[in-house]
């Protein structure tokens, strides 16, 4: 089969004991080192003393891993772990074949395999061991969806912060994790927490605090697409309490992810037994305080009286945190309790973010937002500006030139925000028209353009606008438009490079597809 093929690349992955280990130390040991280049990953936890002596005797001929993490009772935190460590060794020794031997190897190797697209994926069952008695039914079934949690989230490997958070959140201290923006921060607290909920409990085990409704729901989708026995839902003002309330009594979510003030709500009324939630996350916890919430947020913790674990998160290092949130402060038992992550770093967005300075001849900036945006063409770009009247300005100037584009700010009513993200998530609609309110917690990928048609108010403005883009290892651009009479924020380089327009101004791009809404219609007595 291989003939003619010289250092053939194969990775083995195994769990390491009884016949199993036999027969893969017999098949790694009947091919030829000279044709064939072998690794063997083996879970370190169940190698016996027969099968590490028999290990001793191919090491010359072998790589050997051992895993930390490869076992086979069924355990999430082992087994995510289990999987990033097989697809980190694939990528660094690209395999041309993996060949995975028993269950809980078959299933994260040929996953980890899959996912990282080695040409040749062979597995050998062995037994199903997941059959055995000794595993419960809720254990098989957690296992069972962990395939689905890695394929739709389409994680290879943890970024330094997320592995830096994960292991953060195994420690019995509350957590207080910084990060750019566009840095994962969702991922890495909603993997360690997923591990962390207990099927056996019947009620709410987690809440998620959040400044705004878009930040809830985009959060709940994450939660859903990772697709845990465990539910989730959001809860936000703009739609009845009540409908809400029925949705908890149906669904039973382990997780709520919230605005403050209905969260407050809800305790208050007593929609769900507060004694059951032990974990508390507050996302964006500096805006949160910068959008007036911190009574709620005080409120909603003094209703939580088994709270064991707090975590806040941010993308601006706030100088004090809340005393309310019962982490830090000046207290000795605070401050052992406490861990810090502090992964904001300027400089590691600078090279996949390209400045750019526009110049408008005229005081009125529009002529030179037109004109940029139909240079950029048909490709996803948000619109920075400061007040919600300019925003409508803006846009309702777009619209009557014939430029596709939409509107989003707070003073909307909520469906037609929704709609506007829907659009502008999925293409068909590339420009979106925006105040700040978009520049915090939102995820939208593909973003490749930030114009910022007001200078930010601020530095930290600033940085949350750009974060829109250049996400993860994505590269984009940010464009400052400014007429004679501004100048360049203090904040920001003075060699900024100057956006050249092309002789010829191409006309407006017209939308790839289009949108359609079915409504839920009305119901006839």
């Amino acid at each position: 089969m291989f003939k003619g093929c010289i250092l053939k690349k194969i990775l083995m992955i195994q769990e390491a004991s009884g016949g199993c280990g036999r027969h893969v130390l017999d098949l790694v040991s009947g091919l030829d080192p000279n044709q064939f280049d072998i690794t063997l990953m083996y879970g370190k936890e169940r190698a016996d003393a027969y099968y590490l002596s028999r290990l001793s005797r191919i090491n010359d001929a072998v790589t050997l891993v051992p895993s930390n993490y490869l076992c086979r009772e069924i355990n999430p935190f082992k087994d995510i772990n289990a999987y990033l460590e097989i697809s980190h060794l694939i990528r660094k020794f690209k395999p041309d074949i993996v060949h995975c031997h028993s269950s809980k190897a078959g299933v994260l190797g040929r996953l980890a395999a899959m996912n990282s697209h080695v040409p040749k994926i062979f597995y050998t069952p062995h037994a199903y061991s997941f059959q055995a008695d000794e595993f419960s039914k809720i254990k098989k079934e957690i296992f069972m969806e962990l395939s689905d949690i890695l394929h739709n989230l389409k994680i290879q490997e943890l970024t330094p912060m997320q592995e830096a958070a994960k292991e953060a959140y195994q420690s019995a201290k509350d957590l207080v994790l910084l990060s750019p923006t566009g840095s994962g921060k969702t991922l890495a607290f909603l993997l360690p927490l997923v591990q962390t909920l207990k099927a056996d409990i019947q009620g709410v085990q987690a809440l998620v605090l959040v400044p705004s409704r878009e930040l809830a729901l985009q959060i709940e989708t994450v939660f859903k697409s990772m697709g845990t026995p465990f539910k989730a839902m959001s809860c936000y003002g703009g739609r009845p309490a009540m409908e809400e309330h029925r949705t908890m009594k149906g669904v039973h979510p382990a997780v709520i992810i919230g605005t403050p003030g209905r969260m407050s709500d809800h305790l208050r009324k007593e929609n769900f037994n507060a004694a059951t939630v032990v974990t508390l996350v507050i996302d964006e916890f500096d805006k949160c305080l910068e959008f007036g919430f911190h009574d709620e947020m005080a409120e909603v913790i003094g209703q939580l009286p088994s709270l064991k674990k707090r975590v806040l998160l941010s993308a601006t290092d706030a100088e004090e945190i809340p005393q309310f949130a019962g982490v830090g402060g000046d207290s000795p038992s605070s401050v052992s309790r406490l861990m810090k992550l502090d992964f904001l770093a300027p400089e590691a967005l600078a090279p996949r973010l390209r400045l750019h300075k526009v110049v408008s001849p005229e005081k009125d900036k529009l002529e030179t937002l037109y004109n940029l945006l139909c240079t950029l063409g048909y490709h996803s770009t948000l619109v920075f500006c400061n007040y919600r009247e300019s925003v409508e300005r803006v846009a309702g100037y777009l619209q009557a030139r014939k430029f596709p584009c939409d509107m989003f700010h707070g003073g909307m009513e909520q469906p037609d925000r929704e709609r506007a993200l829907y659009k502008f998530r999925n293409g068909s609609c590339a420009v979106l028209i925006s105040t700040d309110l978009a520049a915090r917690g939102l995820d939208i990928p593909g973003i490749e353009n930030v114009v910022h048609y007001h200078p930010p108010v601020n530095e930290e403005a600033y940085t949350h606008r750009n974060g829109r883009t250049a996400r993860w290892e994505a590269s984009g651009n940010a464009y400052l438009v400014l007429h004679a009479e501004e100048r360049v924020p203090e904040y920001i380089s003075e060699d900024i490079e100057t956006y050249e327009f092309p002789e010829t101004l191409p006309k407006p791009a017209k939308p790839r597809w289009a949108t359609l809404y079915i409504g839920k219609g009305k119901r006839i007595s």
